[in-house]
């Protein structure tokens, strides 16, 4: 296609369809997720940690959960997010472990990796390969 025969108006309505093909693309269905232990009693929710993240960066310096970067998500309650977010849940009650979980449809996720803090480091590597993967 030679742009220099075409009018402004043409490259202009080019530009629009351009620009409508790629907000198709970029558009994020979101989805409802929530934390396994949503629905427990409140007895479980206070006795032990519970905590989830929509992961949004990685940080391989820190040896906890602190490397873990993004917004805290409701444990008690719905969330919405795009689908193929990652996710990480943390739950005491199972021991104190770990797991990223890939949001796939409405209350439906893949686990992709699982950990504990005795193999804190394996698990962060697990996650870094589906992090930038």
């Amino acid at each position: 296609m030679n742009y220099k025969e075409k009018t402004i108006e043409e490259l202009q309505n080019i530009i629009l369809e351009i620009q409508k093909e790629i907000a198709s693309r970029t558009f994020f269905k979101k989805v409802i997720y929530e934390h396994p232990c949503k629905g427990s009693a409140r007895h479980h929710l206070n006795k032990y940690k519970h905590w989830a993240k929509k992961l949004t960066s990685l940080d391989m310096s820190k040896t906890n959960g602190y490397a873990f970067g993004g917004d805290f998500l409701k444990i008690d309650s719905q969330n919405l997010l795009e689908i193929n977010s990652l996710v990480i849940e943390f739950a005491g009650c199972s021991g104190s472990s770990f797991r990223l979980e890939k949001i796939i449809n409405d209350g439906k996720s893949e686990t992709l990796a699982t950990g504990n803090h005795s193999n804190f480091i394996d698990f962060l590597r697990e996650v870094e390969k589906h992090f930038r993967g």
